[in-house]
């Protein structure tokens, strides 16, 4: 969504240049923003400016090693398309772009080695085959329709029928404890929402005979999952979600759900984005511990060849407001 929205900008004939921030950060519903006058008076480079809001605002990249030119040798608008991540599927049929414009990560900071965030990283435990399966019992009978619909429910059922008897006995309970709710509660809350969109795609898998991969992660042995597909061994797979009140004091809500390179596991966690992974995923928000997504090497190695006099400085962070 943000690099369609930076390039449908920059076409306008706006009178003044930082006259794009506030537009891009309205049209993106950025929590954390830069006051134009003052970027203007500061002598800041609009493009960095618009650079350094995306940043801020959580938004996705590319792998690193797919970013090998520095922002002043493109348009700030191809620029925004070069470094975004472009391999989303998200697990919805309608208002796709509704979905995509949450597809953000939470909490961020800007560090040297890259951008910190949280969330969980994953490791698979098992493959389950659907294709192998004895033909899925209908058994749900729900008295209202909220939340997973019958057949979904036998679906999901099903799979944790399966897992518990090839061992996987926690994920098997979570997903009995998730149905037992969503036979009761009427009115779901944003977590439960996310949880049911993530359901259908791995109801959409065990219909078609997709595999599907279990789950655990390396920081807690409480939490425990089920992706979409097979994956590669090596990759890990990285999910976060966050609803609350943001800084600017506006609800937000946010959803990623990753394959992942693991750089380095030494401290915190260092990262690279592969690819999107749909999956069922049982933890606590509260829970969800520090990762670091690897800057661009361009970025970081101080090529002294890249020069600009609208060097953006240190901004400072004002309640939501970056002066």
């Amino acid at each position: 969504m943000s690099p369609r929205i930076f390039a449908d900008i920059q076409r306008r004939r706006l009178e003044s240049p930082f006259d794009r921030l506030p537009i891009v950060a309205n049209s993106c519903n950025y929590a954390i923003r830069l006051v134009s006058r003052d970027m203007s008076e500061s002598g800041h480079s609009v493009e960095l400016c618009l650079l350094t809001m995306y940043l801020f605002n959580e938004e996705i990249m590319r792998n690193y090693r797919h970013t090998r030119k520095m922002p002043m040798e493109m348009d700030i608008s191809n620029y925004m398309q070069y470094i975004a991540f472009n391999r989303f599927d998200p697990p919805v049929k309608t208002k796709r772009l509704s979905y995509l414009k949450a597809c953000r990560l939470h909490h961020v900071s800007l560090h040297p080695e890259g951008l910190l965030t949280k969330g969980f990283l994953w490791h698979i435990t098992g493959t389950l085959r659907p294709t192998k399966w004895a033909s899925c019992p209908r058994n749900s009978r729900k008295n209202h329709g909220f939340g997973l619909n019958d057949f979904q429910r036998d679906h999901i059922s099903q799979l944790a029928d399966v897992l518990r008897k090839s061992g996987c006995r926690m994920l098997a309970a979570e997903i009995e404890r998730y149905l037992a709710d969503d036979m009761i509660r009427k009115k779901p809350t944003a977590a439960k929402k996310h949880m049911d969109i993530m359901a259908e795609s791995v109801v959409e898998a065990i219909r078609t005979g997709v595999p599907l991969q279990a789950a655990g992660t390396w920081s807690s042995g409480d939490s425990c999952g089920v992706f979409v597909g097979v994956q590669d061994s090596s990759m890990g797979m990285f999910t976060s979600w966050h609803a609350g009140i943001d800084v600017d004091g506006r609800w937000r809500e946010s959803h990623v759900s990753l394959g992942v390179e693991v750089l380095d596991m030494e401290t915190t966690p260092l990262l690279a984005t592969v690819t999107w992974v749909n999956g069922l995923v049982f933890f606590k928000q509260s829970e969800q511990t520090a990762m670091m997504f690897k800057w661009p090497s361009v970025w970081t190695e101080g090529n002294k060849q890249h020069h600009t006099s609208g060097k953006l400085k240190s901004p400072e962070l004002q309640g939501g407001a970056v002066r």
